[in-house]
């Protein structure tokens, strides 16, 4: 699976779904959203210059993205196959089961 980056030499960066674009069978949009957002603010805090900060967490975050995209492709193709309803009641019940 190839995912892409914007390219280099850009006045803006990016964060949360526009950053990532996925399907939302993964369950993360909120929580990476929150994350990047962070680690933005805590690379423009830090004593690198803007530019190479904003490089840095550009770099962390499409790595994350990057696994997250993975799973939640994995869960689309679950959920839309032959067995998909079974999968998705065995996974409801399962998150019934661990929080009770």
């Amino acid at each position: 699976m190839q995912f892409l980056a914007w390219c280099e030499g850009r006045s803006v960066t990016l964060l949360g779904d526009a950053a990532h674009l996925m399907s939302p069978f993964s369950g993360e949009g909120a929580n990476r959203a929150t994350r990047d957002a962070a680690d933005l603010a805590l690379a423009l805090v830090g004593k690198e210059d803007w530019r190479t900060a904003i490089r840095g967490y550009e770099a962390a975050m499409l790595a994350r993205a990057e696994e997250a995209a993975v799973g939640a492709a994995e869960g689309i193709d679950e959920v839309f196959s032959e067995d998909g309803l079974s999968h998705v009641l065995g996974f409801m019940e399962h998150m019934a089961a661990h929080h009770e």
